[in-house]
């Protein structure tokens, strides 16, 4: 007697579904590596959960798969297969609802990238609206992590507005202030939806770009230094603007210690661009050098 065509059909949707979880589950755990964070305690518990329950799915369905060829227990071959597609739809929908609720938590705990969502104002300069200094350093942490995790590479830049005390001196500190949030406008429209910009102290700001290599970093600051120099916004009735001084740097995965790290040599390069004349970009080597 010839096998009705629906029960391999049945069969084959249930191995699709039981992969697509398998595949979720995975995903699940990637997301987990890129945050570190006491609230996500009991979503790892679930996620551990979750694969006692995708072990039991597949060891069921392996079961009933050997129990439909033996019949070592007498169970019509149809009911085998309502079981395992029933069972692997089952396992797949939580697995897809359980990635979107750890997404949902994970970009709640990510303020320095999502400063906008989390309308937060601990989180943002008061002048700017940009992300602040603390945002900064918890998006930097997180990013680092992700980097050195998953051997990726990441980029920040750290921007000094040329000669912004003498744009004070000439135009009052509100038309620095004018300025400022007419530049921080400007920056954030330089930059990717997955890249953050923050200011880090009064005239400096820093960027950091994920899944970027020296080369492209590089790119991206040549790029802004020359919009920065471009850029202009009207103070008491006359366009006014500066130049910027840029320092790069790159994560050498396993090289640094901490992401405070990432940052200090991008304060350096910055340094080195400020005091090599101003209006340049200089690099930060792996080897220490500083590259113009």
């Amino acid at each position: 007697m010839s096998m009705p065509l629906y029960i391999p059909v049945c069969i084959g949707l249930a191995t699709f579904l039981i992969a697509i979880a398998l595949w979720e589950y995975l995903s699940i755990r990637r997301l987990l590596d890129t945050v570190e964070h006491d609230r996500l305690k009991d979503i790892r518990t679930g996620w551990r959960l979750l694969g006692i329950i995708l072990a039991f799915m597949l060891l069921s369905n392996l079961l009933l798969l050997y129990n439909a060829v033996k019949q070592v227990i007498d169970i019509p071959i149809w009911f085998h297969s309502i079981l395992l597609l029933v069972g692997g739809l089952f396992v797949a929908i939580v697995m897809v609802l359980f990635r979107a609720t750890l997404a949902n938590a994970i970009r709640s705990l990510s303020p320095g990238l999502n400063v906008e969502e989390l309308g937060d104002a601990v989180w943002r300069d008061p002048l700017t609206g940009l992300p602040n200094r603390r945002a900064l350093a918890h998006a930097l942490k997180q990013e680092w992590h992700r980097s050195e995790r998953h051997k990726r590479p990441l980029a920040v830049l750290m921007l000094d507005l040329d000669n912004f005390g003498r744009l004070v001196d000439e135009n009052g500190n509100e038309g620095g202030d004018v300025y400022l949030c007419a530049f921080a406008t400007f920056i954030a429209g330089q930059i990717r939806v997955v890249d953050t910009v923050a200011r880090y102290d009064s005239d400096i700001f820093v960027i950091i770009l994920p899944e970027e290599g020296p080369s492209t970093a590089r790119s991206v600051a040549e790029r802004i230094r020359k919009n920065v120099a471009d850029f202009k916004t009207e103070i008491k009735g006359r366009k006014t603007g500066v130049t910027a001084s840029i320092g790069v740097t790159n994560n050498t995965i396993g090289e640094l210690e901490s992401y405070e790290e990432l940052l200090r040599r991008a304060e350096h390069a910055c340094t080195a661009a400020k005091n090599g004349g101003h209006n340049r970009v200089v690099s930060f080597t792996s080897s220490g050098k500083m590259g113009s």
